[in-house]
């Protein structure tokens, strides 16, 4: 008997290669045919995509700037503020020290009136006496006056004394004080004139027609200025003339530093 073979593997590998020879060359995709215009399309796309991350980036930097110039502008606000504050407090801590000066410029020119008197009890002579002692404001004289706008301060001391010697050694004695200005102190008037002697019953004197003679003395006026010296340079004659309120208080501004020596 006869077989027949038949491989249809065979067959179908013949079909398929077939098949495959037989399909058109178009429609495959060659890569290096379609790259120039993938290139192109990649260009066009960074060409479009630079812009916009640029312009995203921009936007976020200018976002974070204005963040940071608002945190700036209140930081600002905030330090004027407190420089206002500094200025107000400046301002009252420059008042306060403007008054602590003012009065301790007053404690530095006061001389108390016992003081004076007192410096004028030491340095009279005996057999000179006192009648009287005025206070005058002078006007200052213009070229003459450290300070223009401050009055000085002129002393008249009227009295009797035993002789014309007896006035001039008082004068002397006074320009010698630290308490007065030497070239301001001089006799105005030195004349003679009867004592003011009081006689006592002297009734019975005219009765028994007694007549009693006095001698003659001498009537003066001497005019004075008060020194410009500060009282803290005068603490040591102030003190010696009982002024010893004075005294504590200007050295207790020392102490403190308000005035200084």
């Amino acid at each position: 008997m006869y077989s027949i073979d038949i491989n249809f593997l065979k067959d179908r590998e013949v079909e398929v290669s077939q098949k495959t020879q037989t399909q058109p060359k178009g429609t495959a995709f060659d890569v290096q045919e379609q790259l120039p215009m993938l290139l192109g399309l990649g260009a066009m796309v960074l060409l479009i995509a630079f812009p916009l991350g640029l312009l995203l980036i921009v936007n976020w930097q200018t976002a974070q700037t204005k963040k940071n110039i608002d945190k700036l502008t209140e930081q600002v606000a905030e330090l004027t503020a407190q420089n206002q504050r500094l200025a107000a407090i400046k301002k009252h801590i420059e008042a306060i020290d403007e008054n602590t000066q003012s009065l301790v410029t007053v404690f530095n020119q006061v001389k108390p009136a016992s003081a004076l008197l007192q410096e004028i009890s030491n340095v009279i002579p005996q057999s000179v006496h006192i009648g009287t002692i005025e206070q005058v404001e002078l006007e200052p004289e213009t070229g003459k006056s450290e300070n223009p706008a401050k009055k000085a301060t002129q002393l008249k001391i009227n009295g009797y004394a035993k002789t014309f010697d007896d006035v001039n050694k008082f004068v002397l004695t006074l320009q010698r004080s630290p308490f007065f200005k030497a070239d301001a102190t001089k006799i105005e008037k030195a004349e003679l004139a009867d004592l003011p002697i009081e006689v006592e019953n002297k009734e019975n004197l005219t009765e028994n027609n007694l007549i009693i003679t006095f001698p003659k003395g001498i009537q003066y006026t001497i005019v004075t200025q008060l020194n410009d010296l500060p009282a803290a340079q005068l603490l040591p004659d102030l003190q010696r003339n009982g002024a010893n309120g004075l005294v504590t208080r200007i050295t207790t501004l020392r102490e403190k530093g308000v005035l200084k020596p």
